[in-house]
């Protein structure tokens, strides 16, 4: 099974690089460092009991394709078909508190059709949802897309994201590791 995990947006506006910081946190925890450690609280006995769920999860971490997408997304739209399973990350502004986390399932059947208006967008400016339509109509839409949107609190020029997104970052590499359990479970695969 081939997972791709793509952060979407740009790392020196401040939270608008969401994804791309969850990506290099997932990179770090790859790499057996922990970028969340000061931000999670002190283990307890249950979190002690979850250990080998968690080993689990890392293992499957190692078996995924990690991709900061920046801003030309549009260009992973024809890769994509080499996927069975894709979770994207980016900042999205839907109007919650700074650092809400929005997650969604979408299947190929929810992605709508593309039409003309879309040939005219920038390829550096490209939203998700263009990616998936993009990929929809050239045939490399994967069947099932796990979505991670974040609320963002400062658009500005920063390579470091606000405190909250801080927060909102550890929290979605917890539901990513959570959401590639549960993938390569329901597979039956065994990373």
């Amino acid at each position: 099974m081939r997972v791709l995990i793509a952060g979407f947006g740009n790392r020196y506006m401040g939270d608008d690089g969401f994804g791309p910081h969850v990506i290099e946190a997932l990179e770090a925890l790859r790499r057996g460092e922990e970028m969340c450690r000061d931000m999670r609280p002190k283990l307890n006995m249950q979190e002690l009991q979850e250990k080998e769920a968690k080993r689990q999860q890392l293992e499957a971490l190692r078996s995924v394709e990690l991709r900061d997408a920046g801003l030309s997304g549009i260009t992973l739209a024809v890769e994509l078909g080499e996927y069975d399973f894709a979770i994207f990350l980016d900042a999205v502004m839907r109007g919650g508190r700074e650092g809400t986390l929005y997650t969604v399932e979408i299947s190929a059947e929810d992605v709508p059709r593309i039409d003309d208006e879309m040939f005219s967008l920038s390829i550096h400016e490209t939203r998700v949802e263009h990616v998936l339509m993009f990929a929809k109509a050239i045939g490399t839409l994967p069947s099932n897309v796990f979505f991670i949107g974040c609320e963002p609190s400062e658009i500005k020029l920063s390579d470091v994201p606000s405190e909250p997104v801080r927060e909102a970052i550890c929290h979605a590499v917890e539901i990513v590791l959570e959401k590639l359990q549960n993938v390569f479970s329901h597979a039956g695969f065994q990373p």
